[in-house]
């Protein structure tokens, strides 16, 4: 039989957008929280999105009257049993009496979450009952601080604590830095149902455009009964050009592009958590003056983060979208500041920390929170890898990091102090256990080389035993060979389940992950990233950057073969006006010297920098290259790029004869043309390509990587499957 969780927390269902709040706050009570809640709601329209969830228990609802009242069962025991119980402040929910009034007579201590008065407001006639409700419960979460200050003076019995709702982390909070040129969106965010009055908002645009530029683009982010009605009425008036809508958008890397570029978001009808989300991205907000709002309403500040309309006015309401457009100054100064402001009060952090200090002072137990831990098992970790982790560790250094690897055959120097600490190094080979590492389960592991025994084994370990998440790095991308063909049966039949998400390099990364059965949304780019801080052009202008540099493992792999080849018969023609360097190890280091090429063995990353900044290109013709580094460090230096197009770094870094030369394969022929082209350049060509590389070289990046980190964290650690308001917006 389950155990009975020390905390248990009844309501009526579980929006999706709760999800991220419950899961924070199970983690860090070390898993003390079982939530209860039904897939049903008084509302027929609001869904349940906790249904997989390991903390989350099915009750049924049973609904009398309309659906206005219902008797909650397959909990009653589990609830009247807990050592505290937190039920919704909801008077309509019949079973919630009973419980409270069974654990005030047993001395058990209850509390009630919810908003202090119903939507009618502080004056409806039933307000009485959830008065009854706190008193009984003795314990009050509120939604907002005035609610808070209210319950106050209820009775000096009734302990009040304050847990604002909030739909973002605080860290998620900031206005993006967009020039005000680039927002050009009006966005609508929410259900499309009659309360919500989308197609008000429809037709006060449509009022309106004869003033608006053109480039001002109507968005409709959301689901619900009018969504056929609203996309005819968009073709009945000819604007399918400036008006979209997109469905229902849940998670924060797929909105957040849309209020990076919005202009202003609209509320036609009441308001609920939508304002919440603008604000926190500094995004201000047009909100209907008469309508019977959410408590979010007690975050609306008319001229600092909104401006009002009357109510039901199509006109009106197109007059003010054009205010907004015609003074974009006056709001792009106050975007910050009201990112800021939404920070600060009506965040998922205010809401954990609210809910734990009633846990501390009514169970006398402290909890020191749980740091999040994040676990990366990376094949022979480079420099590079090593980096781009600092980063993220230096971004969050609240947060357990635990770095796995394997030796390699030409270590870098000083990576484990890179990393702030202790590697874990391994045996590919030799399956590994967490308990063997002696390190707890992580709740996200980020793993490299997934057909090997030790990675594959912690990756099971962690999903199995931890209830972790799992994420694959991979570098490789579509070919098409046999092997790969027995990749995709494997991958489907065996790994796939392992995996919630993958990490690739680039675009032909994503082609591979998606023909091995991973969907187009689970697949992250930016895995690789050179160090920006130390690969740079020169700080003093260099008056002639001469010679071709090749960096890499002297195989035949990376066409060393024919570049030699090429070099020979270029030397023979007296073609050749610049000397081709080849840096690194392998087996065919000695035929090269022997065949008179210039070889200089493997260098640190601080030695390497120098010699990218004094050559004038790199030279990359391999015959297959997942991805090529170097060709980023190269292009960081500002060299231009001679590359095969079988290298995977081709789409992102290099624009075909202008910052490089992409060869259609690796042959003698291909090399030649390519340094061919080099030689014809001019001085001004070569300053052109040089700014192009570096232009494409900086987005890519460290930061990059630890954003894309921070998706994934969200996405599965903290949010669950989503993070957008569905329900309640």
């Amino acid at each position: 039989m389950k155990p009975i969780a020390p905390i248990v927390i009844i309501q009526t269902h579980v929006p999706e957008y709760r999800v991220p709040f419950f899961r924070e706050l199970e983690r860090t009570t070390g898993k003390r929280v079982e939530v209860w809640g039904s897939d049903t709601y008084f509302t027929e329209t609001m869904q349940s999105g906790a249904r997989a969830e390991p903390w989350y228990s099915g009750l049924k609802n049973h609904f009398f009257f309309g659906r206005t009242a219902l008797w909650q069962s397959g909990h009653l025991s589990i609830a009247c049993r807990s050592k505290l119980c937190v039920l919704e402040l909801n008077p309509r929910v019949l079973s919630s009496w009973l419980i409270l009034v069974f654990r005030r007579l047993r001395g058990k201590h209850s509390a009630v979450w919810g908003h202090l008065h119903p939507r009618a407001g502080g004056h409806s006639r039933t307000r009485f009952l959830r008065f009854a409700m706190i008193r009984l419960a003795g314990n009050f979460v509120a939604y907002t601080h005035s609610a808070a200050a209210a319950a106050m003076e209820l009775s000096g019995r009734v302990r009040v604590f304050e847990a604002p709702n909030g739909i973002l982390w605080s860290r998620e909070c900031g206005a993006t830095a967009r020039p005000e040129a680039g927002r050009f969106r009006i966005l609508f965010v929410g259900r499309l149902i009659a309360a919500k009055k989308p197609m008000l908002l429809l037709e006060g645009f449509a009022l309106a455009l004869s003033r608006l530029p053109e480039a001002i683009h109507l968005d409709f982010i959301g689901d619900g009964p009018l969504k056929a009605e609203l996309e005819r009425r968009v073709r009945e008036l000819g604007l399918g050009e400036r008006v979209s809508v997109h469905g229902a958008l849940f998670r924060t890397d797929l909105l957040r592009p849309f209020y990076a570029e919005a202009l202003a978001s609209v509320s036609p009808g009441y308001l609920g958590l939508s304002a919440i989300q603008s604000f926190g991205w500094g995004v201000p907000m047009l909100v209907s003056e008469k309508e019977l709002h959410s408590v979010e309403i007690e975050a609306c500040r008319i001229g600092f983060n909104c401006d009002s309309f009357p109510s039901d006015s199509p006109l009106c309401l197109g007059e003010a979208l054009a205010r907004f457009v015609l003074r974009p100054p006056v709001w792009s100064q106050a975007r910050e500041e009201i990112a800021r402001a939404a920070r600060a009060d009506y965040t998922y952090d205010t809401m954990v920390a609210g809910f734990l200090k009633m846990f501390q002072e009514r169970m006398r137990v402290s909890w020191e929170p749980r740091p999040l831990h994040v676990a990366i098992a990376w094949r022979g970790l480079p420099y590079y890898g090593a980096r781009c982790i600092r980063e993220a560790q230096l971004r969050h250094p609240e947060w357990r990091f635990t770095i796995i690897s394997s030796r390699d055959s030409i270590p870098y120097k000083g990576i484990d102090e890179m990393v702030g600490g202790k590697v874990h190094w391994v045996d590919l080979n030799r399956p590994v256990t967490w308990a063997s590492l002696a390190v707890p389960y992580p709740d996200l592991m980020l793993s490299t080389s997934w057909p090997h025994a030790a990675y594959q084994a912690l990756a099971r370990d962690a999903k199995s035993n931890g209830d972790g998440k799992v994420v694959c790095m991979v570098d490789n991308y579509l070919r098409y060979t046999p092997k790969q063909f027995l990749g995709w049966l494997y991958f489907r039949q065996i790994l796939r389940p392992l995996f919630d998400s993958a990490w690739v390099p680039g675009a032909y990364g994503r082609r591979f992950l998606r023909f091995l059965g991973m969907a187009d949304e689970d697949i992250h780019e930016g895995l690789y990233s050179a160090d920006p801080d130390l690969f740079r052009p020169p700080i003093a202008a260099v008056a002639i950057r001469r010679g071709i540099v090749f960096v890499g493992q002297l195989i035949r792999r990376k066409g060393v073969v024919e570049l030699a080849a090429a070099v020979r018969q270029l030397r023979h023609r007296e073609a050749l006006t610049a000397d081709v360097t080849f840096i690194g190890q392998g087996p065919l280091r000695d035929a090269l010297i022997k065949d008179g090429m210039d070889v200089r063995p493997f260098q640190q990353p601080v030695e390497l920098v120098r010699s990218y900044q004094q050559a004038s290109a790199m030279i990359l013709p391999s015959r297959v290259d997942h991805w090529g580094l170097v060709a980023h460090e190269a292009a960081l230096c500002g060299c231009l790029l001679l590359v095969t197009r079988q290298c995977g770094c081709v789409a992102e870094l290099v624009e075909h004869r202008v910052n490089g030369y992409v060869m259609e394969s690796s042959s003698v022929k291909e090399i030649i043309a390519a340094i061919t082209w080099l030689n014809q350049l001019s001085e001004r060509e070569r300053t052109i390509g040089r700014a192009v590389s570096l232009q494409r070289a900086l987005k890519i990046s460290p930061r990059l990587w630890a954003d894309t980190l921070d998706i994934l964290v969200n996405r599965f650690v903290l949010q669950g499957a989503s993070s957008a308001p569905d329900e309640r917006i």
